[in-house]
């Protein structure tokens, strides 16, 4: 059922955010992409894009765990592999926006074809933009910040924490969207008001034939 389809999808999302205790993220990425993966199940013949997020989140989930601890509660580990620890998480980030474009324009053919909604099609591909604006920019900053001869100041910092605020605030969008396909699809087909019309006509002229 694509409707099932869409609310693993949106709970998948709401994994997205960091919330550490200790150094462990209690909101689990793995889990987010298991929850996306079975959502994918009911969607893969709905789009070609489905399909490509279908091969890409189990290899997605498994380097996920590498955010699984922040590691810089043991400064050791983080002078011995801080460069290897940097670039998985640059490369986990990259993919994830490759995963949620594809979940975003399969969603926008799902629109058009099943639901035959336009306004719909054209806010879950505005939200992917928006998506695509900032998850590019905190991206960028992460890059750079890998060079040897860029310092980390505090300007760079303020950058970087503005832009995951917004990264936030954008993963909550792309969610509420996916939860407004999946309220489309629960809600029960709705009787136009010209057939309620013709009906109520018709048994006017009947009403009228039998006086």
């Amino acid at each position: 059922m694509i409707r099932a389809g869409y609310f693993n999808l949106f709970i998948g999302l709401l994994f997205q955010f960091n919330i550490t205790i200790r150094g462990i993220d209690i909101l689990v990425d793995m889990i987010g992409y298991y929850f996306i993966y079975k959502g994918l199940q009911y969607l893969l013949d709905q789009s070609p894009y489905f399909q490509i997020a279908n091969k890409i989140i189990i290899p997605l989930g498994i380097l996920s765990a590498v955010n699984l601890y922040n590691f810089q509660y043991h400064p050791d580990i983080i002078l011995s592999y801080a460069l290897i620890l940097d670039v998985l998480k640059i490369i986990v980030f990259a993919a994830n926006m490759f995963l949620i474009f594809n979940l975003c324009k399969g969603s926008s053919e799902v629109a058009a074809t099943v639901l035959k909604d336009s306004y719909l099609e054209t806010n879950i591909i505005q939200r992917l933009y928006f998506y695509l604006g900032i998850s590019s920019l905190l991206l960028l900053i992460s890059i750079v910040s890998l060079f040897p001869n860029v310092s980390v100041n505090s300007s760079l910092q303020g950058v970087f924490t503005i832009t995951y605020f917004a990264y936030i605030l954008v993963i909550i969008v792309i969610a509420s969207g996916f939860h407004s396909f999946y309220r489309q699809l629960s809600a029960p087909p709705a009787k136009s008001k010209k057939n309620k019309q013709k009906s109520s006509g018709g048994k006017a002229r009947q009403a009228k034939s039998k006086r």
